[in-house]
């Protein structure tokens, strides 16, 4: 009996220093995979972009050329930009707390994902309208209108300004700010 509590231990011990020694290798890997990322990232949005332009789609080839020049090293985008990330990187449980928040992602209701798109939609919607294109704003109202799911496309549009409005909040800006690290 000893010899297989014995036997246990040891397979379990086995397992966690294991574990243990593929986190430590995964702490040094995490800014060349973060590299590797932004790279990819880049190279998607220029072919996006390129293909829109090419397509006459010219405010989405510009919103994917302005990604392009926010994904270079220290460019707009946070998760990308060395030392951005720092406490991460150096952290030996972050994969156990990414692994628990991924669970409680996946928590979230298909139907609640779906609003959120929506939602999204009528984001752009709303900013293409704020700088005169109305007409390529009403594609993605309509959209946005089809996936929310309001009764009248002036409930989706009114809904969408009441949500939109909540980033102007002191709450929204406080986590704004620790998100971007400001």
């Amino acid at each position: 009996m000893k010899r297989k509590i014995y036997l246990a231990l040891c397979i379990f011990g086995a397992f966690i220093a294991g574990a243990a020694a593929m986190n430590l290798f995964y702490l040094h890997i995490r800014p060349a995979h973060r590299d590797v990322m932004r790279v990819m990232f880049h190279m998607d949005q220029e072919f996006r972009a390129s293909g829109a332009t090419r397509d006459q789609n010219l405010y989405q080839g510009l919103v994917h050329r302005w990604n392009v020049v926010d994904s270079h090293p220290q460019g707009e985008i946070n998760i990308f930009n060395d030392g951005a990330y720092k406490g991460e990187d150096s952290d030996f449980w972050f994969p156990f707390r990414i692994y628990i928040l991924g669970k409680i992602g996946k928590g979230t209701s298909p139907r609640g994902q779906l609003i959120t798109k929506g939602m999204d939609y009528g984001k752009l919607a709303f900013s293409l309208e704020s700088i005169g294109a109305s007409k390529e704003a009403e594609k993605f109202w309509i959209i946005a209108h089809k996936i929310i799911n309001r009764k009248t496309m002036k409930e989706t549009k009114e809904f969408v300004i009441k949500i939109n409005g909540l980033e102007d909040t002191d709450n929204y800006k406080e986590v704004e700010e620790i998100m971007l690290k400001k």
